[in-house]
């Protein structure tokens, strides 16, 4: 999607992420390099991994932990994701070495939806669920998602968190998946 609006002339890799922010970051920097959208989608941003911190998540009596995390997450918006975003920064030069952080694929999602105008499911269903016919990875038949348990063996809801669908969120089935091209 980012390679999309960079050919469309609606951002440039080199973009610094504060610009789709609406508000400053000084924050998003690190010995005076900033982080740009390259950084968020080459996984260079520096970023922690996770937000909200699910560590802090207590338990609610009969229910399993895992359980009331995936609530947390459901429950997350994009404004409380750009509270807590100014209270982090780059652990090292952006830019450097590369690291996992789903904080980066949720801020490039945030700004895709600021490029585009648009929430992030309508960008990725127009721009390629619906072209290649893949379904919804957003809003799957819920028949054909897999159960999910504990390691008690304890049954999980279906998991769906829109801040999480440019990191972790998206489910596809097997054949969906086999349309994408590599």
């Amino acid at each position: 999607l980012l390679a999309r609006a960079i050919v469309e002339s609606r951002a440039a890799a080199g973009d610094e992420i504060a610009r789709f922010l609406g508000e400053p970051y000084p924050n998003l920097a690190h010995q005076g390099e900033k982080i740009r959208l390259i950084h968020l989608a080459n996984m260079t941003s520096q970023l922690i991994d996770n937000i909200p911190d699910l560590t802090q998540v207590r338990l609610v009596p009969d229910e399993p932990l895992e359980a009331t995390r995936m609530k947390v997450l459901e429950r997350y918006t994009q404004a409380e994701f750009l509270q807590q975003l100014h209270r982090v920064a780059p652990r090292a030069k952006p830019g450097s070495d590369p690291a996992h952080s789903n904080v980066a694929s949720m801020l490039l999602g945030v700004a895709l939806e600021k490029i585009y105008d648009e929430p992030f499911e309508t960008i990725l269903a127009r721009e390629i669920e619906k072209p290649l016919r893949m379904g919804s990875g957003t809003q799957p038949d819920p028949k054909l998602l897999a159960k999910g348990y504990t390691e008690k063996n304890e049954p999980l809801p279906a998991f769906s968190a829109p801040m999480t669908y440019p990191s972790v969120g998206l489910r596809y089935s097997t054949e969906a998946l086999l349309r994408y091209p590599a």
